[in-house]
């Protein structure tokens, strides 16, 4: 069965006291599903935007995604709890390992190796499970690209969120974009460990950049030095969406076709370009 595509806005911004509830209605109005919270230092913190956010709209809230390995897992239930009971059932609860060793450092934690921080995802999935106490509101966002990451969003993800990207540690930002093919592997694999899970588990994605455009050479161009890619390669990218809303309306609409993609997040600087994509293919 095909899923209805699902649209989150990812708010990497601190809007002031006064614009939440008039950037919620405004992403509302656009057809926006879902307003999400990174987990990094410089943008806002995510428990406490997640309920104002619930507040101020009548969307959904997730967190996207919390770096659990920051979050001691008795604090991250009692967190984890307080949100759901105050955010009116509309809650979604993203996980991930963390990569940037700076915030790391920043907070005076040890990140450890890949697969130090894949046992702290672990644990905090079983801190998550112990705070929702069955819960089945709540749907769990497991965010990842490495084996390990997926085969646990296989088992207990209720959403699964590709990153289209690779930990890197000497790639600027801590990531490397994958092309088709090496996408296309990652997906494969989930469904091989997911076996009879599979068509139950929703799927996202992470888009890193929207640009409309009626000369998309010319825009993949522009996008080299972002990147540091080819143009070739940045044409090959899932991540990327690049195009006029009718070009980008049918790369949305071949991810889910080619890998089963229905939710994708995009960052909110991109909030107005993507917007008339969400209004052509909201519910579609």
């Amino acid at each position: 069965m095909t899923r209805a595509f699902r649209f989150g806005l990812s708010v990497m911004a601190a809007p002031a006291d006064r614009e939440w509830i008039a950037a919620g209605a405004r992403a509302a109005s656009q057809g926006y599903d879902i307003l999400l919270a990174p987990d990094h230092l410089t943008t806002p913190a995510p428990f406490p935007f997640a309920v104002a956010a619930a507040h101020a709209t009548r969307l959904r809230v997730g967190t996207y995604v919390l770096n659990s390995g920051l979050y001691p897992a008795a604090l991250l239930t009692r967190e984890i709890a307080t949100v759901a009971g105050h955010t009116a059932g509309r809650f979604e609860l993203g996980l991930g390992t963390g990569y940037l060793p700076q915030e790391f450092a920043a907070v005076g934690v040890d990140p450890g190796s890949p697969r130090d921080r894949v046992d702290d995802l672990a644990r905090a999935l079983d801190a998550a499970r112990a705070a929702l106490g069955g819960r089945a509101d709540v749907p769990i966002l497991v965010a990842g690209n490495g084996n390990r990451v997926l085969r646990l969003a296989a088992r207990h993800a209720d959403i699964v969120s590709f990153l289209g990207m690779r930990y890197d540690p000497a790639a600027a930002g801590g990531l490397s974009p994958l092309g088709q093919r090496a996408f296309a592997e990652r997906v494969a694999y989930f469904d091989r460990v997911a076996a009879d899970r599979s068509a139950a588990i929703e799927r996202n994605l992470t888009v890193r950049a929207v640009v409309v455009t009626d000369d998309r050479d010319a825009a993949l161009r522009a996008l080299t030095r972002r990147f540091r890619l080819p143009a070739e390669v940045l044409a090959d990218l899932p991540i990327l969406l690049v195009g006029s809303i009718a070009e980008i309306a049918t790369q949305v609409e071949g991810l889910r076709e080619r890998f089963g993609i229905s939710y994708l997040a995009v960052p909110d600087r991109h909030q107005d370009e993507f917007a008339p994509v969400v209004e052509l293919l909201r519910g579609a």
